[in-house]
């Protein structure tokens, strides 16, 4: 996903956190599984899915911010916010994404691109006005 090979630790790691989830949310708990299902059990899987997940996402924002994972997925400087300009309920964003310039206007009917530039070009024009 990040442009990296996935080996075998990998997938390991991966099929021991998965088994785990999946036995404690999709398998009933041997104290339940001869009662038919109720809405205590129900919310309390339901609890504890919500809470997994809450952790895994303070998880994951906690590793984004480690200078090793950062170096070893940059996800930053491919694209970058030029300008913006509010347009009543609208607005209009500039981004410089790579070689481009791409101008979307964004509003409650979605995102529509209106341009595409080459970056040079931009910024040959940029410097003209005095």
């Amino acid at each position: 996903m990040f442009g990296g090979r996935v080996g075998r630790g990998d997938a390991k790691a991966s099929l021991a956190f998965s088994v785990p989830v999946w036995l404690l949310v999709f398998r009933p708990l041997p104290a339940l599984a001869s009662a038919s299902p109720d809405m205590g059990s129900y919310g309390l899987r339901l609890a504890l899915g919500a809470l997994l997940l809450c952790a895994l996402f303070f998880g994951l924002s906690r590793l984004s911010r480690a200078p090793w994972f950062r170096r070893r997925f940059p996800l930053s400087g491919r694209c970058r916010l030029l300008g913006t300009l509010p347009l009543g309920r609208d607005a209009l964003y500039i981004v410089r994404c790579g070689p481009e310039v791409i101008a979307v206007v964004s509003g409650r009917g979605g995102a529509t691109v209106i341009g595409r530039w080459d970056r040079a070009l931009w910024e040959k024009d940029d410097g003209d006005e005095g």
